[in-house]
């Protein structure tokens, strides 16, 4: 008989995450937890006491996620909209689960979405007035929130190159609007 595999608190957090990953925070169970860890569930109450630690820390570890993606569209001072437009897209692909957690359930929370606002760029590099500032920021950010939903849900391909041309010209598009 072979020997049973050991399996640490960092290795039971792994599967956790990796099983969040997959499934979503719903899903994250004693029983499914040790199916993805390849464990019983004893060494995770051995770890942990019980299920509401593992829970917790693996939302920590998703925070650190979405928080490095927010550090990148904290850069859209210049109002690129391409570039942290196609770094929202990627995330919504390569996240799925985390996308849905923090961006299609949160409901009122756009913290996220947020972080690509460029008003005051928008305002120095066009000279748009803070009124249409914002409406053209809120057209943006628009457009990229409904390109970065048909990623997540597999109705559009993500490309870099293409999700940034698309991106670039619906930026043209809505400034050109907004300059007559």
């Amino acid at each position: 008989m072979a020997a049973a595999k050991k399996i640490d608190k960092e290795g039971i957090l792994d599967a956790a995450y990796r099983l969040v990953r997959k499934e979503g925070l719903g899903a994250l169970s004693a029983r499914k937890l040790a199916q993805e860890a390849a464990c019983s569930t004893q060494p995770i109450y051995e770890n942990f006491g019980d299920m509401g630690a593992v829970v917790e820390i693996t939302k920590e570890r998703m925070q650190e996620a979405v928080h490095a993606l927010k550090t990148g569209l904290r850069r859209n001072r210049d109002a690129d909209y391409s570039r942290c437009g196609t770094e929202f897209c990627r995330f919504a692909m390569e996240e799925k689960m985390l996308f849905k957690h923090y961006v299609a359930e949160s409901g009122a929370d756009m913290t996220l979405v947020r972080e690509m606002s460029a008003v005051k760029a928008l305002v120095d590099k066009y000279g748009f007035d803070s009124e249409k500032a914002d409406l053209v920021d809120g057209e943006m950010i628009g457009y990229i929130l409904g390109k970065a939903f048909l990623v997540n849900s597999g109705y559009e391909e993500f490309d870099e190159e293409k999700t940034t041309l698309a991106i670039q010209n619906y930026q043209e598009y809505i400034i050109g609007t907004f300059v007559k």
